[in-house]
């Protein structure tokens, strides 16, 4: 079986070029999304984080790109963010909280 690609937009501000992962909730609420950069994983609203940042080139982030394989992500780069991905989400964070997981929403991608 193959695994599902996780949605990724890679952006660009100050300190370098981050990726979002616009389907994977990080809060309860579906809100806040993951974010990759600088070899760390952390949390963001991707509402901000795309008003603050532009469009990373592919030169910019094809070594993020390959970094996250390296961690073993099969990523579909997009450029765009919906309302489906907050919505999608949102149903995730919800059924998380239903089963009773309300600080471990990172399992679904196991990071």
């Amino acid at each position: 079986m193959r695994k599902a690609k996780d949605k990724v937009i890679f952006r660009f501000d100050g300190p370098g070029v981050f990726a979002l992962f616009v389907e994977v909730p990080t809060c309860h609420l579906g809100h806040c999304c993951k974010m990759y950069a600088n070899g760390r994983f952390s949390s963001v609203e991707p509402k901000r984080a795309m008003k603050t940042s532009r469009e990373a080139t592919t030169s910019e982030y094809t070594p993020v790109a390959k970094e996250l394989g390296s961690l073993g992500y099969s990523l579909k780069i997009i450029k765009y963010l919906t309302n489906r991905h907050a919505m999608i989400r949102r149903e995730i964070a919800s059924a998380m909280t239903d089963m009773g997981d309300t600080h471990n929403y990172e399992t679904r991608n196991q990071w």
